[in-house]
């Protein structure tokens, strides 16, 4: 890398020697600093169901804060019972229970790298917008079959 760094400062160095150096130095930024992929449901892919993934990426940007259908519906220019239909049609859930899906994966991966010493199941239940932790606990132990404090005891 030290290498490839002098490279890509020094202008008079050989063209292909630039290049490669340049892609040496963006390949390992990008290892670095990758971007967090999430994985989507393969159907949001297509165009015809840009409306479905604009409510789905409302979903992920405020998954921790309060979500109602006709919030979600606002957010993808559709009405509330078309986007019902929609959720159900694309992705065979409804739109709360894609919600709580969510939560529940996102509440699940920051246990998993939560320091168990300092961090409680409560604290990131409710980071989450879980209100009830006995709810939330039933609702993960029955999508991950393990309940919340093995997970984060991992």
């Amino acid at each position: 890398m030290a290498g490839a760094t002098a490279s890509v400062g020094d202008r008079t160095a050989a063209p292909l020697a630039w290049h490669r150096a340049t892609r040496s130095v963006a390949a390992a930024f990008l290892v670095l600093w990758s971007p967090p992929v999430e994985t989507v449901h393969p159907a949001l892919r297509y165009p015809r169901n840009a409306r479905v993934r604009a409510a789905v990426d409302h979903v992920h940007a405020n998954a921790a804060h309060p979500l109602t259908v006709a919030e979600i519906a606002a957010a993808a220019g559709m009405s509330t019972r078309s986007t019902q239909e929609a959720f159900q049609r694309v992705l065979g859930v409804t739109p709360m229970q894609y919600v709580q899906q969510h939560r529940t994966e996102r509440v699940r991966a920051d246990l998993l790298e939560a320091d168990p010493a300092t961090t409680t199941v409560a604290q990131v239940a409710r980071r989450w917008g879980y209100l009830h932790v006995g709810r939330f606990s039933g609702a993960h132990r029955a999508r991950f079959g393990e309940f919340p404090r093995d997970t984060l005891h991992r």
